[in-house]
């Protein structure tokens, strides 16, 4: 659980759990290739180059990457066929997307982004996001605040929210559709 409005409480599973010492977890089985991350430090020296400041992130990124079904068994987990019954009998479920807690997660949500952004190359947003882009936060900077923070929020193929801004006029735009981060200071 954290205080926030967008995302009070995210279900993170331990597949570094095991039933014992002498079987392997999920996170054992699964190969561990760390993302190959934008800079951070050069991501935040270019996000006040500008006068217009600009941070959003991508909406349940994570959850919007798939697995494919052969992929699927090894997620699988016990249900109750009645959650409101403690004694109904259990079903099995898979998991679709990938998990918060694999340790190939992060991987594979920025391969599936940096995919993403050689599909779509000819969108003028790609540029942005492939230089500021940080797991699924996007942290940017811009010259000319009404025609570049426009032009962003209109043409991106990504469901952004958590939008915030030292431009008074995209705070004022993310605020009239509903994806304006409201808490303060803002965490960058």
């Amino acid at each position: 659980m954290k205080e926030s409005k967008t995302t009070p409480i995210r279900i993170v599973f331990d597949c570094s759990c095991r039933m014992s010492l002498e079987p392997l977890s999920l996170n054992d089985c699964l190969s561990y290739e760390p993302p190959n991350l934008n800079d951070l430090k050069s991501i935040l020296l270019r996000f006040r180059r500008h006068p217009v400041a600009v941070s959003t992130d991508i909406k349940k990124a994570f959850l919007h990457v798939q697995l494919a079904d052969e992929d699927r068994d090894v997620t699988r987990f016990f249900w109750l066929s009645n959650p409101e019954n403690p004694t109904s009998s259990l079903i099995t479920n898979r998991f679709k997307a990938v998990l918060f807690g694999a340790t190939c997660s992060p991987f594979m949500l920025y391969a599936t982004l940096l995919k993403h952004l050689e599909l779509n190359k000819e969108n003028w947003f790609t540029g942005i996001l492939h230089r500021d882009l940080y797991v699924d936060n996007i942290l940017t900077r811009f010259t000319d605040e009404e025609e570049d923070t426009r032009l962003l929020m209109s043409s991106t193929s990504f469901n952004l929210h958590s939008w915030s801004s030292n431009s008074k006029q995209l705070r004022s735009k993310a605020s009239n559709e509903d994806v304006l981060d409201e808490e303060t200071p803002t965490k960058v």
